[in-house]
């Protein structure tokens, strides 16, 4: 008997489609994987399932727990459900924690719903809990809260909390998308271990192929709502019998054509530069500790070069942008930008500023959505020198638009009309608007879709090679660093242990470091690519 049955389901909004006629099974103990790019009903299949829907929501169809129709069930019925025979565990873990309670409370939390517990005991549970899941023996104590733990360390306390009442079956959605690839391997190590260990059945969703080929044992491929393939995961792998399918596949480690070659001429020079971060115990204290983040830092970017920095969560790589953009102080050494220097806390020129510009991972968080596209775009012209009309300004930002495939009518919209892919080229549109020499990119791919991925890729190669520019690709995604850059540079713990050209660092690592994060990159058998 399976765990979960859904067949033949539908759910429609206001008479607009979202599922059609969707058929999925988990057995027992099996790791199902649920993919498709954003859009195509994943999450809302999630949901359906756990009956988190909207009361305008109608749904046709029959989902089945064991030998229950949970479809048919009230919400007071789904409620003794919910976190004890199925839990899910959601994309955002800071978002989906309490911010106002401790991490240890909230595990605890659906032993006191479902099971019974008195409190003592049921923190007992879930500090034995948080500590299989491989949390630090001193984040244990009952005044840790969420927000004083990594991203790693948030989906961990998740895991714990979707575990510790044992469920039958563990929804994931989407549980590894923005983290680096050795937390990501052992988060998928993780439940990998408690299905086998505890019989938990796991449904994982993810865009993701590579994660499902190392772990999932069946994987149902799904596009505007419905299932188009399933199956046994390497048969779906080597047959690729849908057309969509194939195109998932072929956008797996995608490299666009490196058409433009790094000059002789030097553009950002960052020298032996040092930062440090503050701390202290309490809010009055007149002392503070410092720590470390950045130490004796060298890199170098040549005109039309992409250099990738690479590197875990807390290897300084984001707090070497701030440096570099000139928002965060160092100590010593030198930041040398077109011969001019950086450093913050200091003026730096407008025509200094103009020449580097910043794309950052969130596009929707880094706009305010309360503007238009057309001012959302132009908002770097504040740095250029001279009088620009208002038509001046409109004709650059509908050229920018159209320069990342966008139409000039889009500037008339705002923000959240558009998709994740769409809003990053709005944001590389802005980025571009001014005609800088430097774009910083701060993982500005790590959440997409494979396909909308492989797009942006296409379109950063071919706006560098069209406007001479230079990138400092920042990412925790060591394929598509090895794909995209020149050179890369491997950081940890705010030092740089390796440099050299992609292909040399990624493929022959010699620091044991890089050996470490070049192990974890989930791949796909090469055998299951080439249908052999």
């Amino acid at each position: 008997m399976n765990i979960l049955s859904v067949s033949d389901f539908s759910l429609t909004f206001k008479n607009k489609n979202i599922l059609k006629n969707v058929h999925l099974k988990v057995a027992p103990g099996q790791i199902v994987g649920l993919a498709g790019e954003s859009g195509s009903g994943k999450s809302m299949t999630a949901l359906s399932i756990l009956n988190l829907l909207p009361s305008y929501s109608k749904k046709t169809g029959k989902i089945f727990f064991k030998d229950s129709c949970i479809s048919d069930f009230s919400d007071k019925e789904m409620c003794r459900i919910r976190g004890d025979k199925i839990s899910l565990i959601f994309q955002e873990p800071l978002t989906a924690l309490n911010p106002l309670k401790t991490i240890q409370s909230q595990v605890a939390e659906p032993l006191l719903i479902h099971k019974n517990y008195t409190k003592r005991e049921a923190n007992q549970v879930a500090a034995d809990t948080l500590h299989r899941v491989g949390l630090p023996k001193h984040l244990l104590h009952r005044d840790v809260y969420p927000h004083e733990i990594s991203g790693g360390q948030q989906q961990r306390v998740l895991i714990a909390k979707g575990f510790v009442a044992k469920p039958n079956l563990i929804i994931a959605d989407e549980p590894t998308t923005s983290l680096d690839v050795t937390t990501q391997a052992g988060i998928l190590k993780l439940l990998e271990d408690l299905v086998k260990s505890e019989g938990v059945s796991l449904l994982l969703i993810t865009h993701d192929l590579a994660v499902l080929s190392q772990c999932a044992h069946r994987v149902a491929i799904m596009k505007s709502g419905e299932i188009v393939e399933e199956g046994e995961t390497e048969e779906v792998f080597r047959q690729r019998k849908s057309q969509y399918t194939r195109k998932l596949l072929d956008s797996v480690n995608y490299a666009p054509a490196k058409k433009s070659k790094a000059s002789g001429k030097l553009l950002l020079s960052v020298d032996k530069i040092s930062s440090s971060y503050g701390s202290s115990e309490s809010l009055f204290a007149s002392k503070q500790a410092k720590f470390k983040v950045l130490n004796n830092v060298t890199l170098k970017i040549f005109e039309r070069e992409i250099l990738g920095v690479v590197g875990e969560s807390g290897s300084g790589k984001s707090t070497l942008v701030k440096t570099i953009l000139g928002v965060h102080k160092y100590e010593n050494g030198s930041i040398i930008l077109n011969n001019k220097k950086i450093d913050a806390g200091k003026y730096i020129d407008s025509e200094t500023r103009s020449l580097m510009q910043v794309v950052f991972q969130d596009p929707y968080g880094s706009f305010n959505p309360r503007h238009k596209i057309r001012r959302l775009v132009a908002e770097p012209f504040h740095l250029v020198k001279g009088v620009f009309t208002k038509k001046d300004i409109n004709d650059r930002v509908d050229i920018a638009l159209r320069e990342v495939g966008l139409s000039p009518d889009d500037a008339k919209r705002y923000i959240h009309e558009f998709s994740g892919g769409q809003r990053q080229r709005i944001a590389i549109a802005r980025a571009l608007i001014i005609k800088p020499k430097l774009i910083i990119l701060d993982e500005a791919v790590s959440a997409l879709d494979v396909s909308i991925k492989a797009q942006i890729l296409d379109l950063l190669a071919e706006l560098a090679q069209r406007h001479a520019l230079s990138y400092l690709f920042v990412s925790h995604d060591l394929s598509v660093v090895q794909n995209v850059s020149n050179r890369v540079i491997v950081m940890q713990k705010g030092t740089v242990v390796e440099e050299g050209t992609a292909s040399e660092i990624l493929s022959f690592p010699k620091a044991d470091y890089t050996k470490k994060l070049v192990k974890a990159i989930p791949k796909i058998p090469v055998s299951w690519l080439s249908g052999g």
